[in-house]
């Protein structure tokens, strides 16, 4: 996860980035839940992005939320939950080699 904002945005508004990857070279799962613990209350994130999403083996699927729909901008990094078909939840993790600002990759 990362914090960036869109270069053709005039106004430079940051979000966050959260980028979830299935690592599984054969099996397909489902990304079922995502939350975030913002100022240690858990708040799903459903505006964001459509769930459940379907990704195939080693497929990524990215989402951003606006920085100023969360609370808690120390943790934010460690905060976001996500769950998948397989009852495994991660916790995510600061991306360090992601520049402050760009165009979204296809």
């Amino acid at each position: 996860m990362h914090e960036a904002f869109f270069l053709d945005d005039p106004q430079k508004i940051s979000h966050y980035f959260v980028k979830i990857k299935n690592l599984s070279k054969t099996d397909i799962v489902s990304v079922t839940h995502v939350w975030i613990i913002d100022d240690n209350t858990e708040k799903h994130i459903i505006n964001e992005i459509s769930l459940p999403k379907k990704l195939d083996p080693s497929e990524i699927y990215e989402f951003s939320l606006k920085k100023d729909s969360t609370i808690d901008h120390k943790n934010i990094y460690n905060d976001i939950r996500v769950k998948l078909s397989t009852d495994k939840i991660y916790e995510s993790k600061k991306n360090h080699k992601v520049p402050p600002f760009g165009h979204v990759a296809n």
